[in-house]
């Protein structure tokens, strides 16, 4: 009877370890289809993540292009400003030589 009870005390421990080894299975089994999905969508913020850094560099491009033609045309009219005042210089100049010419003739 001692071995019945033994026999009992085995069988009863299996069956215990067999019920806690389903139950492990199933959180691994659990656990890696959530890390699948997790890894499913980290791919897909990768690939967001790509396309917004594409279109964020295609707009600093852009803006680069932008600044260098307002760059240009800031420059092109600190000449035309310089060249104003040289022509406006000049006539002056001419203006006071007709004015000496003219004073003179008289």
């Amino acid at each position: 009877s001692t071995a019945g009870n033994i026999g009992t005390r085995l069988r009863s421990q299996i069956s215990s370890l067999d019920s806690r080894r389903r139950t492990f299975e199933a959180r691994i089994k659990s656990y890696r289809a959530n890390l699948i999905s997790l890894q499913r969508q980290l791919q897909s913020y990768e690939r967001a993540t790509t396309k917004e850094k594409s279109s964020l560099d295609k707009y600093e491009k852009a803006m680069s292009a932008q600044k260098e033609k307002r760059d240009k045309a800031a420059g092109a009219v600190k000449a035309l400003i310089v060249k104003k005042g040289t022509l406006e210089g000049t006539v002056a100049g001419l203006k006071s030589a007709a004015a000496t010419l003219e004073s003179e003739l008289n």
